[in-house]
Formats: structure tokens, sequence, C-alpha cells
């Protein structure tokens, strides 16, 4: 490599050295055992590989007596520099999708292997059979009369493994039709065996194979649970800021303050933006002044004014926090409020009992 090279792969490897010393100062031992220890330890060990041989390199540039044939061993390690593009992946959503679809579907893939050699290998039995017969009955006529078929004959069904080699050719698309025309003069019934096992293979086990690896890629494209945290919170972030802006808009005196009646009139606009926004976060909006009343209770006397006011940045994160269809947690939530807040009443109902009966008892000594 040339001296820019190399100057380059140096920089690289102390860039990433001193990067891996900051994760080592940060985490200290939990370094290597939280949940991206898989990551942690891919970068340590290319870290350290690129180090070493770098070192090495400068020894035997600078004339240290290091063993030559030793050196030609360390450059296989420079295969694990590949080991990057790997780590790369948790970067890239995509690729990584692409990825994890491949490896996930090895599995299905040498499943769907053995099924195909035991396809092949009940057919090319079949198919063998036929021809030793006819070879054993006619061959020596065919070796006299058509030499070239005999021996096509021999190449392509003349054993099991030569049978089974052949019908994978012919299903990955070798032209069929000389096979056929083989099978067809051992007899017409090994022929139509023959078009029997195209027409299942191309309709049958191809659409079978083809599901189940579709089915595989999908399972594995769900998105992990880091994704589906960073989508949603990115999602918020831009309703939030949309839904700022719009009422923005309409707060003209630049008060930081909206109020019922510019609120409904604009949610009145025909195709109006606002309207439209609210329905996209689950909010649709019959009447002003009741959603300005639950906004208001739900953020309270601090952020609210009273309840024909809000504050936008206060009633944005109040319609954030209404978004959204009631989760079983909330249901719960609320049915343990009201069963508390019946244990209370019954308390101060039995209390209200007490007390009536001490006066009537008071009154009658009296």
């Amino acid at each position: 490599p040339s001296d820019f090279m190399c100057a380059v792969e140096i920089g690289l490897v102390c860039f990433y050295g001193i990067e891996l010393v900051c994760k080592l100062v940060a985490h200290g031992r939990w370094f290597f055992f939280n949940k991206d220890m898989s990551w942690n330890l891919l970068d340590l060990f290319l870290v350290v590989q690129s180090a070493y041989e770098q070192a090495i390199v400068l020894l035997s540039t600078n004339g240290a007596g290091v063993n030559l044939s030793f050196m030609r061993t360390m450059r296989i390690l420079k295969i694990a520099k590949l080991l990057r593009v790997v780590k790369v992946l948790k970067f890239f959503t995509e690729l990584r999708l692409i990825m994890n679809s491949v490896i996930g579907s090895l599995i299905s893939m040498f499943w769907s292997f053995v099924m195909l050699a035991m396809i092949f290998l009940i057919f090319g039995l079949v198919f063998v059979q036929g021809c030793s017969s006819y070879l054993s009955e006619h061959g020596d006529w065919l070796l006299m009369q058509q030499p070239a078929n005999h021996e096509m004959l021999l190449e392509s069904f003349g054993s099991v493994q030569a049978g089974m080699l052949s019908l994978f050719k012919t299903a990955t698309g070798v032209d069929w039709l000389v096979y056929f025309d083989l099978l067809v003069l051992v007899g017409n019934m090994y022929g139509a065996a023959f078009i029997t096992f195209i027409g299942f293979y191309q309709i049958a086990v191809i659409n079978i194979l083809t599901g189940i690896f579709v089915d595989s890629a999908l399972k594995l494209a769900v998105p992990d649970r880091d994704a589906r945290a960073l989508s949603l919170k990115k999602e918020d972030e831009a309703a939030r800021e949309e839904l700022f802006v719009l009422l923005s808009e309409i707060d003209t005196m630049n008060t930081g303050i909206i109020n019922v009646e510019d609120f409904a009139h604009n949610l009145k606009k025909k195709n109006g933006k606002l309207q439209a926004q609210m329905t996209l976060l689950g909010l649709p909006v019959d009447s002003a002044a009741d959603f300005f009343r639950v906004v208001s209770v739900l953020c309270g006397d601090e952020s609210m004014s009273n309840e024909e006011e809000a504050n936008i940045q206060a009633f944005v994160e109040c319609c954030l926090r209404l978004k959204g269809t009631a989760a079983n947690l909330h249901l719960q939530c609320v049915a343990g409020d009201l069963v508390h807040m019946s244990v209370m009443l019954q308390q101060q109902m039995d209390l209200c009992e007490m007390l009536a009966e001490k006066i009537t008892t008071g009154n009658n000594v009296t």
C-alpha cells in the first residue's frame, strides 16, 4: 500500500482506539455486560487486531527482524476487517432488514434443499430404473443406431446421482426438452412422468417454497424494539411541531394564548389544516368548548388561565397526551380511582350516620 493509505489506516486505528477507550472509561465493567456487549466485543477485537497489525508492520519497516512467514500468516487476519460491515448494519435499517431476512432464511433454505433432494431422488429412481431396463434390452441396438443418444442416456440417467443432477438442471432452467426426448425414447410412460415432474415442480413446489421464504421474511421484517421506539418518538415530535405551528398561526397577537372562539373558528374552516391535524391525532373535536374543558382539567390550573383560553405549548402537550385510544391500563386506573372514591364516600356516609345517631341520642337524653 502507498504511504497515504498507510497514514489513513493508522489514523483510523487511532480514532477507533480513542473511541474504544472512551467507552471503557464511561461504561467500566458494564462494557462487557450491557445489551450492546456483542457490538462492544466486536469493536474490541477489530481495534486490537488492527493495532497489532500496525505494530508488526512498523517493526518490520524498522528492520526489527520480524519473521516474514509470520507476517504472511498475519495477512489472513485482514479478512477480519470485513466484520466492520457487520457493525454498520445496526445504523442502516434497510440493510439490517435485508441481512436479517437472509440469515433468518438459512434454516428454511436447508429444509428446502432436503425436500428437493427427496423429490429428485424419488423421480430419479423412477427414470434411472426405466433407463436401466431399456438399456438392458435394447442397449446394443441403440449403441449401433443412435450412439449419441446412448451416450447421453448413460450420462444423464446412468446412475441415481446422474439422474438427480439432471432433474436439478431441469428445475434450474436447463432446456428440459433434451431430457424429455431421451425419456420418450425409453417409453411414453416415462415421458409422461417427466412432464408430471415438471408441472409438479413449477406449480406446487416453487409456489410453496416462495410462500415459506416470504413468510419468514415478513416475520423478520418487523422492526425491533429500539426501531419502533425511535419511530414513535419521531412521529410524536413531528405531530407536536405541526400542531404548534398551526396553533401559533391562530395567535395573531403572538401572546402564546389561544381562546375557544379562534379555535372553533379555525376548526370550522372548510378543508382546514387544523381539523385534519386533530383528526390525524385521533382527536375529532365536535365541540371546542367541551374540548377546552377536558384539556383544562387534564393540564391543571397552572397552564390554563380558564376554560376559554389555553397556553399554546401546554395545549399541544395535552393534545398529545389525549392522542390515541384508551389502553387497558388507562381503564384499570379509572376503575381503581372509582373504587377508591366509592370507599371514601362510604366512609363519609358511615361517619355521617354515626354523627346523626350521636345527635339523636343526645337530644333524647336532653
